[in-house]
Order: structure tokens, then C-alpha cells, then sequence
């Protein structure tokens, strides 16, 4: 689900999806599939109805009642992180390969990401030092709220620090 779906595709997956959770909404072949609902609102009889053998998501997929029941049904339920980082992307990627079983495409896929960040981390330093960073303001606008306005050592401010730089 969500954060899994790319990983699953790029390694090849996709063909073997069942169904997705509304999250998944990229690429546009993904929207064919049935939806399960939403990753943290799962419904067990939704997902039965279309006999996966393996059900793939985050700790943040749930809730755990209905995954207990979907384990009880004998569909094999694997877990990934959701933690925002480079280890935890390597570990993820090299868990789906294995289930995928290709866990050499799954390591070069995570090389490839290694090199992309190193390559913007350079054009990044390079463009730092052919000129000044920018002030930035950041504006938050929020449902029709007050929009709130941040800029450094700022949680966000109301109205009047518009002229503030960052």
C-alpha cells in the first residue's frame, strides 16, 4: 500500500497486484484495480473478496483486528516501515525483492536511488556557491483558516510578520 506500491512496481510487481488502498493513485494503471479502502481503515471482507496470498503495507495500515483476521484466513501479511529514511528504504526494498524474488534487482533499484541524492547533493553545493540562498516565506493556508506564516526559528505566525525574513 502507499509507500510499498512503487517499490512493488519497480521491481516488477505490479502484474501481481490484487487490489490497492485509495492512497495508491499513481501510476494511472493503478487506478484500475479495486480499492481496499483506506490503509488505516482496512476491511477484512473487502480485502478476502479478491484472495491475495500476501497483503503488503506500512505499521500504519490497520486497524489491528482486521489484519488478525486477515492472517486468520491464511493471507500472509508483511509489514514495512514507514520511517522516512535512507536505511529503512534500503531494508524495505530489499524485503519487497525478497517477496518479489529478486532481490538483485531490489539492490540495484536502492543504488540507483543512492546515486540520484548524491547527484543532487552535488548540484546542490555547487549551486550554494554560485549564489546567495534566497529569504523565503512560507505561507499556510488551512481549510478557509487564518493563513499562517513561518520563517526561521518560527513555529508560524499569524498576520503580521509578513515582512519577516527567513
Amino acid at each position: 500500500m502507499g509507500r510499498c506500491r512503487n517499490g512493488s512496481r519497480r521491481l516488477g510487481g505490479e502484474p501481481k497486484l490484487v487490489g490497492v488502498d485509495t492512497t495508491s493513485q499513481h501510476p494511472e494503471s493503478l487506478k484500475a484495480l479495486p480499492s481496499i479502502g483506506y490503509q488505516r481503515q482496512l476491511s477484512a471482507e473487502g480485502i478476502l473478496s479478491l484472495r491475495p496470498q500476501v497483503l503488503v503495507g506500512t505499521e500504519e495500515m490497520g486497524p489491528p483486528p482486521v489484519l488478525a483476521q486477515i492472517r486468520s484466513a491464511g493471507v500472509q501479511v508483511e509489514m514495512f516501515s514507514a520511517q522516512p529514511d535512507l536505511p529503512t528504504l534500503k531494508g524495505n526494498l530489499q524485503h519487497l525483492g525478497k517477496l518479489l524474488g529478486d532481490e538483485a534487482k531490489a539492490s540495484a533499484l536502492f543504488t540507483g536511488y543512492e546515486r540520484a541524492l548524491d547527484q543532487q547533493k552535488s548540484w546542490v553545493v555547487k549551486a550554494q556557491a554560485a549564489q546567495k540562498a534566497p529569504g523565503v516565506l512560507l505561507l499556510i493556508g488551512h481549510a478557509g483558516g487564518k493563513p499562517l506564516i513561518a520563517g526561521k526559528d518560527d513555529s508560524g505566525r499569524l498576520g503580521g510578520a509578513a515582512g519577516r525574513r527567513a
